[in-house]
């Protein structure tokens, strides 16, 4: 176990000189939580105006404080890139056995697309790809168990 000492001593001078990967690491901390504030404040100044049918609304007119939120939408967006890699890769590795299908799929989208990019509206008119994508996940569940550890409350941002 004393070999590890020396390891955790150059991990500590890093974080306090702020070098290395401990730099970049509070860099991204710091984007991703201004992205995200930048998202609560837009959305406060829109409630007025806005139905605030969303979870964010939601959570906002709970009265809940700023850093709670910000916290749980931070955790929303790294929570869901697992389990949506993993439905995504088990759909596209099930329509490559299935050409008729993803033919189906990809007329689908090719019909639907009305620009460069495809918009959020555009995606509720994909009944064919969202069945396709249900009955992956339903062979082949992105989360089979999801294993939960309770740890102390940390600051996420500085």
């Amino acid at each position: 176990m004393w070999g590890a000492a020396p390891v955790f001593a150059v991990w500590r001078l890093k974080r306090a000189l702020n070098v290395g990967l401990e730099k970049e690491l509070k860099e991204a901390v710091k984007l991703v939580c201004g992205s995200v504030n930048e998202m609560i404040w837009s959305k406060e100044e829109s409630m007025d105006s806005d139905s605030g049918n969303d979870l964010l609304s939601k959570f906002l007119k709970a009265g809940l404080d700023v850093e709670l939120v910000r916290n749980m939408v931070i955790s929303f967006l790294m929570a869901g890139t697992d389990s949506t890699s993993a439905a995504v890769t088990w759909l596209l590795w099930l329509l490559t056995g299935h050409r008729k299908i993803e033919k189906q799929v990809v007329d689908e989208v090719t019909s639907i697309k009305n620009s460069e990019q495809l918009g959020f509206d555009d995606l509720k008119g994909m009944n064919f790809m969202k069945a396709c994508l249900c009955e992956s996940m339903r062979l082949y569940p992105p989360l089979v168990l999801l294993p939960v550890v309770l740890s102390p409350m940390k600051h996420i941002c500085y």
